[in-house]
Order: C-alpha cells, then structure tokens, then sequence
C-alpha cells in the first residue's frame, strides 16, 4: 500500500503531469478572459443608458472572478481529460 502512495505522489511531481495542469489551467484562464472580452462587447452594444451601462461594465469582471473561483476548479478538470491521454502514453513509455 505504501508503495502505491509513494508512486502515486511521485507521478503528482512528474513534469508530465505539472505540463497536463499547466496546459488545463491555461486553456481555462483563456475561455474566461474570452467570456468577459465577449460580456464587455456585448454590454457595449446594449440598448441602456449610461449609468446602466457604466455599471455593468464595472460589475462584469467582479461576477467573472467569482464564476472562475466557483467553477474554475471544474472546468480545468475537464479541460485536463483532453490532454490526459498524452500523459498517460508518456508515463508508460518510462515505465
């Protein structure tokens, strides 16, 4: 058992595996930035006056920091099954 865990944790400090969360962490950082790009873009062509405006476009990124720490986490693990299958080739290649 114990030697399972300590493969385990060395499999978690692989440079493989630190590549697979760099590349979901990114990927997930781009589509938010893309989502508030796109929710700025569209609250600029709303029909509102000034003020509304004005204050969505200051409580837009807020609600952007929020959804990224509600379901950032969910979202990178998602993003990180595409690139599992690459990981896995490279792990037993070495094994």
């Amino acid at each position: 058992m114990f030697a399972s865990v300590r493969k385990a944790l060395g499999l978690i400090f692989d440079p493989a595996f630190r590549g697979l969360v760099g590349r979901a962490l990114l990927v997930t950082l781009l589509l938010f930035v893309a989502g508030l790009v796109l929710a700025e873009l569209l609250i600029a062509h709303l029909p509102l006056n000034p003020a509304a405006a004005k204050a969505l476009e200051w409580l837009a990124p807020i609600l952007f920091v929020f959804l990224l720490g509600a379901l950032g986490a969910p979202v990178a693990a998602v993003f990180a099954t595409f690139f599992l299958e690459r990981l896995a080739g490279q792990i037993e290649a070495r094994d």
